[in-house]
């Protein structure tokens, strides 16, 4: 999937290539790519609310912070397509 809506790759992909100027600057999990300050500065990415609230709140693993949320939300959207 190609896409700059990381709300929808964050529901589909487990796995994030990230390309900037034509070259491959990022491979990752999703968490790792939103949390990592260069990555993000490289490929002109939006630095998430969620990493920003995890150093505000002195969270000292922002990245783990970010990753069990987005577990969180497909083990809740998961949950709810499997009741419909």
């Amino acid at each position: 999937m190609v896409t700059h809506d990381m709300h929808l790759m964050l529901e589909y992909a487990t796995r994030s290539l990230v390309l900037s100027k034509g070259r491959l600057v990022g491979d990752s999990t999703a968490a790792q790519v939103l949390t990592s300050r260069d990555l993000i500065r490289q490929a002109s990415l939006k630095e998430t609310r969620l990493y920003q609230l995890s150093r505000l709140c002195g969270i000292e693993n922002g990245t783990a912070f970010v990753q069990h949320f987005i577990d969180y939300d497909r083990e809740v959207r998961d949950h709810e397509r499997k009741k419909q």
